[in-house]
């Protein structure tokens, strides 16, 4: 977790967090408005980078800062950026 994210281990009950990455998989029943709906979702609540990934396209939207940033096809490569610095993932290996 980066410097300054860290809960306060004053604070009493469970601390608010969000994770850096959250990667969700879109059921064939969900399209690309609800997941996009929930990228934002989870982007506003302070996670900094989001993957939606679609089994039926074999695709990943990359979502950060607030908006989708880019489409990542089965033979290109996942990045964790400079959340997860040197984290290279083979998006074909999240199709079957």
């Amino acid at each position: 977790m980066e410097a300054g994210r860290d809960p306060d281990p004053a604070a009493k009950g469970y601390p608010r967090l969000a994770p850096d990455l959250v990667v969700e998989v879109a059921s064939p029943s969900q399209g690309r408005a609800e997941m996009g709906a929930k990228a934002r979702l989870w982007l506003s609540a302070g996670v900094r980078l989001v993957w939606i990934v679609f089994p039926e396209e074999r695709i990943v939207e990359v979502w950060r800062g607030g908006t989708l940033q880019q489409t990542v096809m089965a033979r290109e490569e996942l990045s964790g950026e400079e959340i997860l610095p040197g984290f290279i993932f083979p998006a074909e290996r999240l199709f079957p």
